[in-house]
């Protein structure tokens, strides 16, 4: 496994900051083991017990390096992308642009609704963007080290989260509405963040760190990552993401896990969506026809308006001839010569 290390030097790290002494404090009476036990600066960072992909909640043993391990998994983990990334260009562009501002965001009239999920971050729907706010063990150089450059898939994850904020966060009126909408710590200065930003662009710039695949792509919608769900992965009822509309279908819990339902929510899900299709190639293949048909009616018409004036013509100089030709029969029988 190719050697990680942290994307910040630990001077750039928030867990050196002399104000946070008192938040990494060990839990042994005794000083010197400070250095020597990492898992003891996490009691008043972390949260008490988070809750996994299944939505079932797990108390987090700080003790324990595999627990922590877990824990920080879940919160960078964007596996549910993983399941569709070969549809991901269907919901948002890949390349050099960088998703909004949070500035451009509200001035596009957009509200910023946090969510717990890396992947929901940076996920938008109608006016609302989902926003992840910023992990703070992502910004301790110790919990780098320790944990997260153990991993290559992990590194990728938090590296890849943790890069998002750079576009996100690009000057003093962004950092505000980050700090007056929970998305940064209060803890965060704008000094220390620049120095974070700062280290965390020449980081990607100067080394090949690995980094998630979902960050290459800027904001997704979230409509579009519904039907790629629907479609390709077979989540039918929920989609990507569920929102407040429970009342829409009486029974969605109980029916989301009935095969029998499921199947036929696929093919009317695949049926309402190929039957216009349908409808309008049948409409353009009637029209096509209805023209093609009208051009041979009238082109047959035509041949016979041709065919009934040379008929015409004919009997009409037929007719002339034989006036003629009774004329001059009829002439001697009509004239009286002189003797």
């Amino acid at each position: 496994m190719e050697r990680l290390f942290p994307p910040f030097p630990v001077w750039a790290s928030l867990a050196e900051d002399s104000t946070h002494e008192i938040a990494f404090q060990p839990t042994s009476e005794n000083p010197t083991t400070r250095e020597e036990s990492p898992s003891s600066h996490f009691e008043l960072t972390l949260p008490a017990m988070y809750c996994d992909e299944k939505n079932e909640r797990i108390l987090i043993d700080k003790t324990n390096p595999h627990a922590l391990t877990r824990y920080f998994d879940s919160e960078v983990s964007v596996h549910r992308l993983d399941n569709i990334f070969t549809h991901l260009w269907l919901a948002g562009s890949k390349g050099d642009s960088d998703p909004p501002s949070l500035t451009e965001q509200t001035m596009r009239g957009r509200s910023l609704v946090l969510t717990p999920r890396a992947d929901m971050h940076m996920v938008f729907h109608g006016q609302k963007s989902y926003i992840k706010p910023v992990p703070e063990f992502l910004l301790c150089h110790t919990i780098w080290t320790t944990y997260l450059c153990q991993d290559t898939e992990l590194y990728g994850s938090a590296f890849g989260l943790l890069y998002s904020y750079i576009p996100l966060i690009r000057n003093k009126s962004d950092f505000r509405i980050a700090k007056s909408n929970g998305i940064l710590s209060e803890e965060i200065t704008w000094q220390r963040w620049i120095l974070i930003c700062t280290e965390l662009e020449r980081t990607c710039r100067t080394t090949e760190m690995p980094m998630h695949v979902r960050y290459t792509y800027a904001e997704l919608r979230l409509a579009r990552l519904n039907w790629i769900y629907r479609l390709f992965y077979g989540k039918l009822v929920h989609g990507y993401y569920r929102q407040d509309s429970r009342g829409w279908l009486v029974g969605t819990d109980r029916l989301s896990n009935n095969e029998g339902f499921q199947r036929a929510s696929y093919g009317f899900t695949v049926f309402s969506i190929i039957a216009p299709v349908i409808t309008l190639v049948a409409y353009v293949g009637i029209v096509v026809v209805s023209a093609v048909w009208n051009v041979i009616l009238m082109g047959m018409r035509k041949r016979r308006d041709l065919n009934s004036q040379e008929l015409g013509a004919v009997g009409y100089i037929g007719g002339l001839r034989r006036s003629k030709s009774n004329k001059k029969r009829a002439l001697p029988s009509n004239s009286h010569p002189d003797h």
